[in-house]
């Protein structure tokens, strides 16, 4: 639904959709079309509602707040995919320094993380564009740095899946 900011733009507005409407497959142009119709529909009866249709929208303080209330996605490539969002799976990216950004909800474990074996952390690593099977990738996770060769087959863009067990990847 609806979202704003307290002290942000007036007339500024945010829309979230519910996650529901994406999870089911296979892809639907009818469930991207009714997502934006329903955000649209919102947006229209809202700036036209006047003050107490403005005040009733929920808001949060800022854009750290703004941040925290989503649930963060990849909603794909708007020069080749239509609007499909997925969550973002992937490892943590660790900032150092004085301000660290909190977005608790970035990321979401890793498919299958549950069924490692006892003991066992799994991380997932992107493809990066550019670099081949075989080639060396290099990377940080479980909070260290790793090199390891990219497996043969493997392309642009597929998640690789690391499992942390017994102190070896």
């Amino acid at each position: 639904g609806p979202l704003r900011l307290e002290d942000g733009s007036e007339r500024l507005l945010f829309y979230r959709l519910r996650e529901s409407s994406f999870s089911q497959m296979p892809w639907s142009m009818q469930r991207v079309a009714e997502a934006y119709a329903e955000a649209l529909a919102a947006a229209v009866k809202l700036w036209t509602g006047g003050a107490a249709a403005w005040a009733a929208v929920p808001s949060v303080q800022g854009l750290r707040g703004l941040a925290e209330a989503m649930e963060h996605f990849e909603g794909g490539s708007t020069a080749s995919d239509s609007f499909w969002p997925r969550r973002l799976q992937g490892q943590q990216i660790s900032l150092r320094g004085a301000s660290r950004p909190a977005m608790p909800k970035l990321l979401v474990p890793a498919p299958g993380a549950g069924k490692a074996a006892a003991g066992a952390e799994v991380m997932q690593v992107r493809v990066p564009e550019g670099v081949q099977p075989g080639a060396m990738l290099h990377t940080e996770a479980f909070g260290r740095q790793l090199c390891f060769p990219v497996p043969e087959g493997a392309n642009t863009g597929q998640l690789l899946r690391l499992r942390l067990a017994a102190g070896g990847i």
